[in-house]
């Protein structure tokens, strides 16, 4: 289903609202990330299970604590510790986590490697471990090619994940649920691909510290 008409009327009815389409739009979703930036994304069907898998998700950047504070914070209200999860390319996994192999839907548990611990600790528990997802280019082409161009800025092939929804409220289902969830979020952009959608007015700062 074509969701451009219902994109342009969301967004013409809201003068705090600006859309736009990228030329390279995971490459510069990338770029956000690098900078601090937290985002939101929606695209197509929805998951099925108990994690988002990015199709319903929202991402930041693994290497800072503080942003993982801030989403449990200021979207999940909940305690500023709580783990959020790692999506990472399936041919670099080993390079974070120990004894891996193919996890698509995040089911499984592994042990961080000591280069880990100190490249992306916002996505790991406090011994050590997380619930990691892995993306080959045949399991989301989209969010593999962000992690691709995310490990081309950084030269890390992961992204910090969690579920595209507030405190008490439940995953977003429909463009509309993530709309209304997007509106009164403190995230300055919401992903639609090929659309990036972004508020005018920057609510938050962007958190640059690492």
């Amino acid at each position: 289903m074509d969701e451009t008409p219902y994109i342009q009327s969301f967004v013409s009815e809201r003068a705090d609202l600006a859309v736009s389409r990228p030329s390279d739009l995971p490459g510069y979703i990338a770029h956000l990330l690098a900078s601090g930036e937290v985002i939101a994304l929606y695209q197509g069907q929805s998951e099925f299970g108990p994690r988002a898998l990015g199709h319903r998700s929202i991402l930041a950047d693994p290497r800072r604590v503080s942003l993982r504070e801030w989403i449990n914070e200021r979207i999940k209200g909940r305690e500023l510790f709580r783990p959020l999860a790692p999506m990472v390319l399936r041919e670099d996994a080993h390079l974070y986590f120990e004894q891996t192999w193919f996890s698509p839907h995040m089911l499984y548990t592994f042990q961080a490697t000591r280069h880990a611990k100190e490249l992306i600790p916002a996505v790991l528990h406090i011994d050590g471990t997380a619930r990691v997802q892995t993306v080959g280019e045949g399991d989301d082409p989209f969010v593999y090619s962000l992690l691709k161009s995310f490990r081309t800025l950084t030269s890390l092939g992961v992204l910090l994940n969690t579920s595209f929804n507030t405190a008490s409220i439940p995953m977003v289902e429909t463009l509309a649920d993530a709309f209304a969830c997007f509106e009164h979020m403190p995230i300055r952009t919401l992903v639609v691909p090929p659309f990036l959608i972004t508020k005018r007015m920057v609510l938050e700062p962007r958190r640059i510290d690492l």
